[in-house]
């Protein structure tokens, strides 16, 4: 195998496995956002649920 080929090669192969890495992380942290935000939005609708419950007559 020739050295340009070879180099060519190496570079090919640790560009793919740096973008792959970074393809992880940005994958990581999308993913606890999107959490959180699933979280606060949770939260957010139980404290609606609890002020409109919170607003009905005692009787009902």
């Amino acid at each position: 195998m020739s050295l340009r080929r070879r180099l060519l090669l190496s570079l090919g192969v640790s560009f793919c496995v740096l973008w792959v890495l970074a393809a992880a992380w940005l994958y990581n942290d999308l993913r606890d956002q999107m959490r959180e935000t699933l979280d606060q939005r949770l939260a957010a609708s139980a404290r609606m649920v609890a002020g409109l419950v919170a607003q009905l007559p005692e009787g009902a």
